[in-house]
């Protein structure tokens, strides 16, 4: 099934890096907002942990918003471009963003490079049919 307009929950979780990696987290999260507000999508915090330095543990995101709300120019006058991204809603723009993400820097107070890691899964938003009650089928 074809779930490219559909809306999105966006996970976003700190990994191996410490308090670095939290920074890294609340960079994602605040580029996702962004993204989505250039889009005129709808952003919501459905949940999140944060840390005493201002990162982020663990955050979900709940975007919203009909396809081709808003379309970003990235300095291109490519129409086949800007015909994708009208057609295609949160999820089909941010599903590729699942995974691992990695950063190398070094931070303002030490002078080695410093790996850190965020995991980000994308979810389509099912709609509610009124079949709450039905269970997916096996595949």
């Amino acid at each position: 099934e074809d779930d490219y307009q559909s809306d999105a929950i966006v996970e976003i979780r700190a990994g191996t890096g410490g308090d670095e990696a939290t920074l890294f987290a609340s960079e994602l999260r605040e580029t996702y907002e962004k993204s989505a507000k250039a889009m005129r999508w709808e952003c919501d915090v459905m949940s999140e942990s944060r840390t005493d330095l201002g990162g982020i543990k663990e955050t979900v995101l709940s975007i919203s918003g009909r396809s081709g709300g808003g379309i970003m120019h990235y300095g291109s006058n490519d129409e086949d471009e800007e015909d994708l991204l009208s057609n295609i809603g949160p999820y089909g723009f941010f599903k590729y963003e699942s995974g691992v993400h990695r950063v190398q820097r070094v931070p303002i107070n030490d002078t080695r490079i410093h790996t850190s890691a965020c995991s980000v899964a994308v979810l389509p938003l099912q709609q509610d049919d009124n079949n709450a009650g039905d269970l997916l089928p096996m595949s």
